[in-house]
């Protein structure tokens, strides 16, 4: 987590499988439910919900705000992150320079990598070339492009995008 200017506090929440989520709101003897009528369909597999919490707000004074991936979907339907979605698969906070972008699938698990701005383009396509890999050479995989999509994972925990791309490029010849 990360303390951004304005006492501003970003939160990148990983939801795994979480279909039969019910989003309600307690209001005393009322209940509401805050993410409409699709609501146990509004979330599905694995996606990031990005949180903006005002440390300066009173509690119950709109302290969380939901960083809405598509604000034009009712509902928070389309709310989530998702690296397999062109206009969803990064949030980017120039203003406060920080940019978070999910990361691809393996095996049940999914990561979060939080960059900058300037970095995120170049991360984003990085991301995008591992998941290809992963997508072309499902399990059970060849010695050879296991040994790619491992290379190309470490370069990316290097923040070697550069050649994380060129190692996929070339294992996807």
């Amino acid at each position: 987590m990360r303390l951004l200017k304005n006492h501003f506090l970003l939160i990148a929440i990983l939801f795994l499988s979480l279909a039969g989520l019910q989003g309600s709101l307690a209001r005393g003897s009322q209940e509401e439910n805050i993410l409409g009528p699709q609501s146990k369909h509004a979330i599905g597999e694995q996606h990031v919900l990005v949180l903006k919490v005002n440390l300066d707000v009173m509690e119950g004074s709109g302290t969380v705000k939901v960083m809405d991936a598509d604000p034009d979907s009712p509902y928070f339907s389309h709310a989530t992150f998702r690296l397999d979605r062109n206009n969803r698969n990064a949030f980017i906070d120039k203003k406060n320079n920080v940019a978070i972008i999910p990361l691809w699938s393996d095996k049940g698990t999914q990561g979060v990598l939080i960059t900058t701005p300037e970095k995120s383009s170049d991360a984003l396509k990085a991301a995008l070339m591992i998941q290809k890999l992963f997508q072309r050479f499902p399990e059970p995989r060849g010695k050879e492009e296991g040994r790619s999509i491992e290379e190309c994972i470490a370069s990316f925990k290097r923040s070697d995008f550069k050649t994380c791309c060129q190692v996929a490029q070339q294992a996807l010849k």
